[in-house]
């Protein structure tokens, strides 16, 4: 996040202070990826993000993003083969050589895009001396590549009810990781859907946290579909905490409730 002005009281602070960025793993599926991009510049999104542009080659992303003048905020390194098990590889001792692997294209890939963020993946384990051993020392070769061009590294705890094997599950585990990391440019997703479904008290777990946010993603807390004004609130409560630096980018990765962007997107509109 960008250092910037605090909010204030007037409407064009306001707009200047959060910018929301269409998250393409969810958004506009009916559609090719660079029609996708369109899309979001059509809706009124302020940028973009996604999960994994891999299969389109980078000069063709660059281009659609120059003529709609939108930034990519950030990427994931690539999961793996999702049908065997695999979501990312970062804290999998025996796939060390594949994660730094993955991170030197994701990075490479991210470069030619300019992304703001990186989000390393730490796969399907159990969470072992040996997992957390191996997730730090990539986590730790991540930073300093990207670090030479200004990318955070970001991770992101996702809760065990969506993603039960996942290594990254809780704030708690997350910061004890940066702690002990200790570079600047790692930093946690905080994915206002995930947070909700992890154990313990969710205002508690963003003052916890507050301080090493790199990105937030919101979505409606029960079904993941478009933010109502549950979120909304939340939202205006971090514009007017000045441990939060703005502009704030804020990730839409939600669930369409028809299935199209197109029938629900008012919501950006009704916040602003």
């Amino acid at each position: 996040m960008d250092a910037g002005n605090n909010l204030n009281n007037s409407n064009s602070k306001n707009k200047k202070s959060i910018l929301f960025s269409a998250n393409l793993g969810f958004l506009y599926k009916e559609k090719p990826f660079l029609e996708r991009i369109e899309a979001a510049k059509k809706d009124g999104f302020d940028g973009i993000e996604c999960h994994w542009p891999y299969d389109t080659p980078y000069i063709k992303v660059q281009n659609v993003l120059n003529k709609t003048q939108l930034p990519l905020i950030g990427i994931n390194t690539h999961p793996g083969n999702l049908k065997k098990g695999f979501f990312g590889f970062s804290a999998l001792p025996k796939y060390v050589d594949k994660a730094k692997s993955e991170i030197r294209k994701s990075i490479d890939y991210g470069v030619n895009v300019g992304i703001k963020n990186l989000h390393v993946m730490a796969g399907n384990i159990i969470q072992s001396q040996y997992s957390k051993k191996t997730f730090c020392d990539n986590l730790r070769y991540a930073c300093k590549l990207a670090n030479k061009f200004k990318i955070n590294i970001l991770i992101e705890p996702l809760n065990s009810k969506d993603h039960p094997n996942y290594f990254l599950s809780t704030i708690d585990q997350a910061i004890e990781i940066l702690l002990e990391i200790n570079l600047p440019n790692l930093k946690i997703m905080f994915d206002f859907y995930h947070v909700h479904h992890l154990k313990g008290n969710f205002l508690l777990h963003f003052q916890q946290a507050k301080k090493h946010i790199g990105h937030i993603q919101i979505a409606s807390v029960f079904k993941r579909n478009e933010p109502s004004n549950y979120e909304f609130d939340f939202l205006k409560d971090i514009l007017n905490d000045d441990a939060i630096k703005k502009p704030l980018w804020v990730g839409a990765e939600y669930k369409p409730q028809t299935g199209f962007v197109k029938d629900g997107v008012n919501w950006i509109r009704h916040f602003k």
